[in-house]
């Protein structure tokens, strides 16, 4: 069993120089961070953390592949997405509609890359490229106790017994 305490996490440097702990909480921040290289490095040490898992990742991914296979198999599906998709009573036309749709439409994605990397003065784009504001001068610091505060706000429709139970998560 891995103890948290085992986990070693990867030492990048921050906008200032200083040596950080890539965790999984702060990689978003390093990701949304204006400073590329910020980017790069992030993403290179998370990939690279991961890459050291990859026939553990590989051996887990082979297995449940195989189990699903044997359920959908077992439960008379003529496939496992079928299986899966039965859970929540979605039709494979749907799911197949659905991937129709994503590719009949994927220029403006296209358009919108280019419009990124554009606006960010890139001549190339990369997947670390992907979360930083592409409106120069936006800071969007929000506090813990403010972002509670304004999901609680938003969530006010669902009523006071919804409220309730998310004041007892939080």
């Amino acid at each position: 069993m891995i103890n948290n305490a085992d986990i070693r996490f990867p030492i990048i440097r921050d906008e200032n120089g200083e040596e950080v702990e890539l965790t999984k909480g702060r990689y978003i921040q390093f990701m949304e961070s204006r400073d590329r290289r910020v980017r790069k490095d992030a993403f290179t040490a998370l990939y690279e953390t991961y890459g050291k898992q990859k026939n553990t990742i590989a051996a887990t991914l082979n297995y449940n592949i195989k189990k699903d296979l044997f359920f959908s198999k077992m439960r008379k599906y003529s496939s496992s997405l079928e299986a899966s998709l039965d859970r929540d009573n979605v039709p494979l036309s749907v799911y197949d509609n659905l991937l129709t749709a994503v590719e009949n439409n994927l220029e403006y994605m296209y358009r919108y890359v280019s419009l990124r990397k554009r606006a960010l003065g890139l001549d190339e784009l990369h997947m670390y490229d992907l979360y930083v504001p592409i409106v120069p001068d936006v800071e969007m610091k929000i506090s813990y106790d403010e972002a509670k505060k304004l999901v609680l706000e938003g969530l006010m429709p669902l009523g006071e017994e919804y409220i309730g139970i998310l004041k007892e998560g939080f």
